[in-house]
């Protein structure tokens, strides 16, 4: 079962558009062009900053946990990954963690447990400790 540990929020910011779905909740984020506003991050090569913690409106403020602070996050996963511990999480185009070996990725952590995700909207553990897949900066 999925857990958090040691989190820490980021600033104020609002949200960009309608995240308001339950499936939205524990999805990576980065800054919108507008600033003070998130959005859903869209594949490896954005600059992600974080995890959703609740289901904001257009408009509303988003919590957002750091994913520079470290510690075991909640990530919403990409249905049909194989997670296996010790993989780097990233985002896929819908702001879900998926698992990467993609060089100049950015890597949000790795997992701590391992599972066929097969139900839309799984939550997995992961230990925070952004990089870049490759090793590069």
């Amino acid at each position: 079962m999925a857990y958090e540990e040691n989190g820490q929020l980021l600033g104020t910011f609002v949200s960009s558009a309608d995240l308001s779905a339950d499936a939205n909740q524990f999805r990576l984020v980065k800054f919108h062009t507008v600033a003070g506003q998130i959005a859903l991050a869209a594949d490896g090569a954005d600059k992600i900053i974080g995890i959703l913690q609740n289901k904001p409106n257009t408009g509303e403020v988003a919590l957002v946990r750091d994913i520079h602070a470290g510690g075991i996050a909640k990530v919403r996963m990409a249905i049909t990954q194989n997670i296996s511990i010790g993989d780097d999480i990233t985002s896929d185009s819908s702001g879900d963690g998926a698992e990467t070996t993609t060089a100049d990725d950015q890597s949000i952590g790795v997992a701590i447990e391992a599972d066929a995700v097969t139900v839309d909207g799984q939550i997995m553990s992961v230990y925070l400790s952004p990089s870049i897949v490759g090793g590069h900066s």
